[in-house]
């Protein structure tokens, strides 16, 4: 079982550091230096242990980024032997070619299958069902995303689908914004706890990083 109670901000940096290295986070520093969207430490900590609990045969990751998020699955894979295979996918090739030189420096190409794909043309023609999906993508997507894979029956009985920066650094507890990304974000709040998903899925929204919504599927 899966137990996502709160984790002090000490341990995860322990354990992340004895775990991943020096060399992963010095590529974590240089990328947050040049302004890359990275995941945090927290949301780091999540994907490794879900990947640990869950031993999942197949992932999906939308939103490849620089790979840093990817990385963080990766490296369990190998540590651990799992039999285990990413496909991730982003829209921006730029983004792909970085994420094509981490994957290679850390030596993991072997369990990772890089899309240049946006993620609503992948998710409309793939026949392949997921152990665990994680959203890290544009976030005007994430409602018609999941409605695809609810749709499609894309996420297996007992998967997991993670989803990250829900809160959008705080944007959707101000009541004067008037932002887009606000309202995008607290529509799809609404859909995760609409009957179309909790009919198929428990769902849970965890105050953690820029908020993280976990979702366990029973049918």
């Amino acid at each position: 079982m899966l137990y996502l109670n709160p984790i002090p901000e000490k341990f995860v940096e322990n354990y992340l550091n004895y775990f991943y290295g020096r060399s992963f986070f010095l590529l974590e520093k240089k990328l947050k230096k040049e302004n890359f969207p990275i995941v945090s430490r927290i949301v780091g900590y999540f994907l490794a242990q879900i990947l640990l609990e869950k031993n999942p045969k197949k992932v999906l990751e939308l939103g490849t980024g620089p790979g840093l998020s990817t990385l963080y699955m990766a490296l369990v894979i190998k540590k651990f032997n799992l039999n285990t295979k990413i496909i991730t996918l982003d829209i921006r090739p730029d983004f792909l070619e970085i994420a094509k030189n981490n994957f290679k420096k850390f030596k993991v190409e072997d369990v990772v299958s890089i899309y240049n794909l946006s993620s609503q043309e992948f998710l409309e023609n793939t026949s392949e069902q997921f152990d665990f999906i994680f959203f890290d993508h544009e976030k005007r997507q994430y409602k018609k995303d999941l409605y695809l894979i609810l749709k499609r029956n894309l996420i297996k009985t007992q998967g997991v689908i993670l989803i990250d920066n829900l809160f959008a650094r705080g944007e959707i507890f101000l009541p004067n914004s008037k932002k887009e990304r606000k309202y995008i974000l607290l529509d799809f709040i609404n859909f995760l706890f609409s009957e179309e998903v909790l009919k198929r899925a428990f769902v849970n929204i965890l105050p953690v990083s820029d908020g993280l919504a976990f979702l366990k599927f029973f049918k």
